[in-house]
C-alpha cells in the first residue's frame, strides 16, 4: 500500500533506496490526480539519476496496480517507463566499460606499446651507466657518498681541492718533523735518538702524502706496506723505497733497544738520515708540484 506522503514501497526496499528517487513535482501540470514515477532499485539501480529525463506517458496512479518487485514507485507528476530506465542503465554500463577497456589497453605515457617495459619517449633521467652504479651500490657505499656530498656543502670546496689541501698539509708535517730533529742535533749534548725517530717521520709522512696522491687515497699508510706503493714516476724510486726501510729499522732501535746506552753511539745514523730526510723532502715538494697539488 502507499504511504499518505506519495511513497509507495515494495517489500525488500530501504529508505537508502529513496534517494535516488527524483521529485519532480507532486502534481500533474493541469491539476489532475497525482502520477507516479516508476524507478527500478534492482536491476536497474543506478539509474533514477535519469529521473529528470523525457516523460514517457502519463498514467493515473489507480492503473498503475500493485507495485512490480524490485520497483520504487515515487509520488510525482510524470510517469517514466521502468523499462526505459532500465535500458538507459546498461546503455551507460556498457559505455563505461567500454572506457575502462580502453584505457587498460593504452600503453602508459613514454612506453612502446609493443614493448612495454622500453623507455620510448621519457627524457633522460640519468646516464643509466650512473644508475647502474646506484643500483648495484651497498649500503656503506651510499653512506660514504652522502658523506662527500656533505663535506663538499659544509667546506664550500670540492672533494678534490680538499684531498690536495690534506696532502699539502702532510707534506708540511713532515717538514716540520725535519726541523724539530735538526733543532735536536744542534743541542749540547745532540739528542741523537729522538732525532732519528723525528727523521724517519719526516720521511714516512712525506712518502705517505705522495702515495696519497698518486693512489687517490690513504690506503697504505701502514709502516710495511707504505714504501711498496712508492710511485714509478717519482726520481730514484727503488733507492727511496730502501731509504724509507732502512730510517724505519733505526728509529725502531733508538726508541725500543736499551743498549749501547751512550747517545753517542747513535750519532752516524742520524747524521745519515739528516742529509736523506732532507733530500727527500726536496724530491716529494717537486714531485706534487709537478703534478698539480694545488697548496703546496
Amino acid at each position: 500500500m502507499p504511504r499518505d506522503d506519495g511513497m509507495a514501497w515494495t517489500p525488500g526496499t530501504t529508505r537508502r533506496r529513496a534517494r535516488l528517487a527524483s521529485f519532480v513535482g507532486s502534481r500533474s501540470r493541469r491539476g489532475r490526480r497525482p502520477l507516479d514515477l516508476v524507478i527500478a532499485t534492482g536491476p536497474a539501480r543506478g539509474c533514477a539519476r535519469w529521473g529528470r529525463g523525457r516523460p514517457i506517458g502519463r498514467r493515473p496512479r489507480h492503473e498503475l496496480g500493485a507495485p512490480l518487485p524490485g520497483v520504487l514507485t515515487v509520488r510525482t507528476g510524470w510517469f517514466l517507463d521502468t523499462c526505459a530506465l532500465h535500458r538507459r542503465s546498461m546503455a551507460i554500463a556498457r559505455r563505461r566499460s567500454g572506457r575502462a577497456r580502453t584505457r587498460q589497453n593504452e600503453p602508459l605515457a613514454g612506453y612502446s606499446a609493443d614493448a612495454p617495459g622500453n623507455l620510448t619517449n621519457m627524457p633522460a633521467y640519468a646516464p643509466q651507466k650512473m644508475l647502474r652504479r646506484v643500483s648495484n651500490a651497498k649500503k656503506r657505499d651510499i653512506s660514504h657518498w652522502r658523506e662527500g656530498r656533505h663535506l663538499e656543502k659544509e667546506s664550500g670546496r670540492t672533494i678534490d681541492d680538499l684531498q690536495q689541501r690534506a696532502i699539502a698539509d702532510r707534506w708540511v708535517l713532515a717538514n716540520s718533523f725535519r726541523r724539530n730533529a735538526d733543532r735536536m742535533m744542534a743541542l749540547q749534548p745532540p739528542l741523537y735518538r729522538d732525532a732519528i725517530s723525528r727523521y724517519y717521520y719526516a720521511m714516512y709522512h712525506a712518502m705517505r702524502s705522495v702515495v696519497f696522491f698518486a693512489e687517490g687515497g690513504d690506503d697504505y699508510e701502514q709502516h710495511s706496506a707504505l714504501p711498496g706503493h712508492t710511485p714509478n714516476d717519482l726520481d730514484e724510486t727503488e733507492r727511496w723505497q730502501n731509504m724509507l726501510k732502512d730510517a724505519r729499522e733505526r728509529r725502531n732501535a733508538a726508541d725500543y733497544d736499551a743498549y749501547p746506552k751512550s747517545t753517542s753511539a747513535y750519532r752516524a745514523a742520524a747524521q745519515d738520515l739528516q742529509v736523506a730526510s732532507s733530500r727527500f723532502l726536496i724530491v716529494t715538494r717537486d714531485y706534487l708540484r709537478e703534478k698539480g697539488c694545488a697548496h703546496l
